[in-house]
């Protein structure tokens, strides 16, 4: 009798530790002042910072060690939150294969890339040593090769490899071919996260600009920031994504240095626009109700309008940590809620800026997704 009670114990005590276990989180964010070695972190009971203060533990009934859990340290800064819409003008670096096709010579059809092994996503980075500028220069160097067999510099992920591929004079245009078709730039409309505004330097969009067909994060050549001014506006419906629409300045007013799964950051020449400086908050602070979000979605200029965060997921890859709806009736009734280029947006809850608005659900556009702040700053720092 003794025996089953102290299983039936047992057993409760391990559920108990795997429930808490899994309720667990990967990582804690807070600031430097929030730092004291041994003390128990607020908002988590059975969380503890170490001794040495460069991690902290999980542990059960506040005794037992059950789970080292990463701890991220921040200072606390203020920044301007943005809102601003912007053009962008993106050229890789190479160019990116987004499709393969046959050339078809004399002699019948041919399908050389495919043959040596290329794949859409992959990126021509050079041939036969000479560097890639752009698409147009990609066809030149195949047409000015010597010999038949050329050598292709490509990257696949973060490996590159050298290539030999043969090339076919077409019967089409008499053009010497591989059979791929690439891409070498984009253009479109973000918004800004945040600016330092005495430095210039940016971060906007909470996710990459990639390929819309091979959905590869572009390899960032060049890329210039131009001012955009919103003419109209796709509202969005349900399964069918709303957009803004606006015509370029043929000014530059900035450029782009880095292309992330979190972002895209730069660097702009004209601060003085731009709000006043709020504190950041961090994923700890964050919680679900009303907060509010900042764009601009006609001539009107950068507007506040309300949201409700419905879910917190610190967990989430890439910019999926808050599940967020619009609530601002003016907004509903211009965009019908998030549409394609508020994508940057800045969160802000209780005067914080938490994140930014990343992505719409396709089947319900009041609805979207938000990036903590702390993933973009991580970027530039």
């Amino acid at each position: 009798m003794i025996l089953k009670k102290f299983l039936i114990i047992l057993l409760a005590i391990s559920l108990f530790g795997v429930f808490i276990y899994e309720g667990i989180p990967e990582s804690i964010s807070l600031f430097y002042d929030e730092v004291e070695c041994g003390k128990q972190i607020d908002g988590y009971p059975y969380i503890y910072i170490s001794e040495n203060g460069e991690n902290a533990i999980a542990k059960l009934f506040g005794k037992i060690p059950a789970k080292q859990v990463k701890l991220n340290v921040y200072e606390r800064k203020t920044i301007s939150p943005g809102g601003e819409a912007f053009g962008i003008k993106f050229h890789t670096d190479g160019v990116i294969v987004v499709g393969l096709t046959s050339v078809t010579d004399k002699d019948g059809a041919h399908t050389p890339a495919k043959e040596c092994g290329i794949e859409r996503g992959d990126v021509i980075i050079e041939i036969n040593g000479t560097k890639i500028k752009n698409a147009v220069h990609f066809r030149e160097l195949i047409e000015q090769a010597k010999d038949d067999v050329i050598t292709l510099r490509v990257k696949r992920g973060d490996v590159e490899n050298a290539v030999a591929i043969k090339r076919y004079r077409s019967i089409e245009d008499n053009r010497y071919k591989l059979g791929i078709w690439v891409r070498d730039s984009t253009a479109g409309i973000g918004t800004v996260t945040f600016i330092d505004k005495e430095s210039g330097v940016f971060g906007g969009l909470g996710h990459s600009i990639s390929d819309v067909d091979t959905s590869i994060i572009m390899p960032l050549g060049d890329a210039s920031i131009v001012d955009v001014n919103i003419t109209s506006v796709k509202k969005g419906r349900n399964n069918s994504p709303g957009e803004l629409r606006g015509t370029f300045s043929p000014i530059k007013t900035g450029e782009l240095y880095k292309n992330t799964p979190f972002g895209v950051f730069g660097q702009l020449t004209n601060t003085k626009n731009y709000s006043d400086e709020i504190p950041i908050g961090l994923k700890n602070e964050a919680r679900t109700g009303k907060a509010y979000i900042r764009c601009s979605i006609d001539h009107e200029g950068v507007k506040e309008y309300e949201i409700e965060i419905l879910k917190i997921n610190a967990k989430a890859l890439e910019g999926k940590n808050f599940l967020i709806k619009v609530t601002d009736s003016s907004l509903i009734e211009k965009t019908g809620g998030i549409v394609q280029g508020m994508s940057g947006s800045p969160i802000i809850q209780d005067g914080k800026l938490i994140g930014a608005v990343t992505h719409v659900l396709v089947g319900d556009p009041l609805k979207g997704y938000g990036i903590f702040i702390e993933k973009m700053l991580d970027e530039i720092e």
